[in-house]
């Protein structure tokens, strides 16, 4: 990224230097041979996440990052360094990364019950336990892409209150109170966050009092309860569990911190933009993976983007112009376009 870049991006976002951040991301590829890994789409996924985490880091002076990256694959690992040491010379952050075995964070007797390795995310649920040096951690799904400011997602921690040990936003903040097919698919047969669930793809993690409030007890036990049950489990329908039994434990953030095609595809539903500006883009259903998805092409651009050219000429104001003019050729495109890359000029 040019001098130009990082200058552009200073003004754009005008905030004062921040401290260390601990980020996590969890990933599998499963049985892939060493070649395939880098043709899949979890690693494409998690090349744009990592490249927009630079992107907006930079963009906010925050000078250091630690990523906890949590695989399945020995490749992985080595990769998931190389890029990130790639970047180094571009950008102004300096991110650290560490590397853990998806195999070795989940006790043994558990691995059976959370369905290790093939449901992966399940990993997340013991980060309290694993991560026992830290005291909060911003979890990321690798399907997500930081587009705006990274800085004010972090700024949730502070607002969280003594009670709140941990922060996600809802899955649909439509204002009717109509329970449509993906939300009963996901939540209706379930306790859950009300009215329509949260979605923890973007999950801000207080470690240390998650580790008091006696977190993995208490995610093992609904874990157990409800497969035993017959319910279909995962690693968000167990959270949403929890915090149905425990409404004060979980700070509800914004839909732009978390923004997904839930709160654009049947009208705008988004109804706490920060700023007036999408943060955090969510291709939960497989967004990133469709031509005729909305938010296909942003992950496109994201992804063709050589980190050493301008970032306002070649990745914010083209992305900007085509979905002002365009709507990236999608209902849900035509609703959001003001609210991507706010201060981008067109």
């Amino acid at each position: 990224m040019t001098q130009a870049s990082i200058y552009f991006l200073h003004q754009l976002y005008n905030v004062p230097k921040v401290s260390k951040w601990d980020i996590g991301i969890v990933t599998c590829v499963g049985n892939k041979s060493s070649l395939a890994v880098h043709y899949s789409q979890q690693w494409k996924e998690l090349l744009v996440l990592l490249k927009s985490i630079h992107i907006s880091a930079s963009a906010n002076k925050v000078e250091n990052i630690r990523i906890h990256a949590f695989v399945d694959h020995t490749v992985l690992k080595s990769s998931i360094k190389r890029l990130v040491q790639s970047y180094s010379s571009t950008f102004t952050v300096k991110i650290e990364v560490e590397t853990y075995s998806v195999f070795d964070t989940v006790p043994q007797k558990y691995h059976n019950l959370f369905g290790l390795p093939k449901k992966c995310n399940n990993v997340r649920l013991f980060f309290p336990d694993v991560l026992t040096n830290l005291n909060k951690i911003l979890y990321f799904d690798t399907d997500t892409i930081v587009i705006g400011n990274i800085s004010a997602v972090w700024q949730t921690f502070g607002q969280m209150n003594h009670r709140q040990i941990a922060a996600a936003g809802r899955n649909n903040e439509a204002v009717d109170k109509h329970y449509g097919p993906e939300d009963k698919y996901h939540f209706g047969d379930i306790p859950h966050v009300e009215p329509k669930g949260i979605n923890s793809g973007v999950f801000f993690m207080d470690l240390e009092k998650m580790r008091k409030f006696e977190w993995t007890t208490k995610i093992v036990k609904f874990y157990e309860d409800y497969t035993h049950s017959k319910h279909r489990m995962s690693d968000q329908r167990v959270i949403n569990i929890l915090f149905a039994h425990y409404p004060n434990a979980i700070k509800v953030i914004p839909c732009s911190f978390n923004f997904m095609h839930t709160h654009c595809g049947y009208g705008l539903t988004c109804n706490s933009f920060v700023n007036d500006e999408i943060h955090v883009l969510h291709g939960a259903g497989s967004q990133f993976e469709s031509y005729w998805a909305p938010f296909f092409l942003i992950f496109k651009q994201y992804y063709k983007f050589n980190v050493s050219d301008n970032v306002e000429q070649k990745l914010f104001r083209p992305l900007k112009r085509f979905y002002r003019s365009t709507g990236g050729f999608r209902t849900c495109g035509r609703r959001i376009w003001k609210y991507l890359f706010k201060n981008v000029t067109t």
